[in-house]
Formats: structure tokens, C-alpha cells, sequence
């Protein structure tokens, strides 16, 4: 029923599905942990 069904089905059949590679060697979360912290660590400038 939802208009962009068929896109959504289209894309993950040609983009989303083949980015998962379960051989890839990944880090851990715990790696990026202090790059969070200090990202988030002082306020930022407000854009206006």
C-alpha cells in the first residue's frame, strides 16, 4: 500500500543486500568509542 514499496524493494536488491559481507574483518564498537566521546565532549557552535 505504501507508494515506495517497490523502490525500497528495488533498492535493497541492488545496493543494501550486497554491502553486508559477513568475511569482512570489522572493528569493534569499542574502537570508535573515544572518537565519540570526544566529538560530543563540548558543545559546537550554533548555525544559524
Amino acid at each position: 500500500d505504501n507508494p515506495y514499496y517497490d523502490a525500497c524493494v528495488r533498492f535493497c536488491e541492488r545496493w543494501d543486500q550486497r554491502a553486508f559481507d559477513p568475511d569482512y574483518d570489522t572493528l569493534p564498537l569499542e574502537t570508535f568509542e573515544p572518537m565519540v566521546r570526544r566529538l560530543f565532549a563540548e558543545p559546537k557552535q550554533k548555525f544559524v
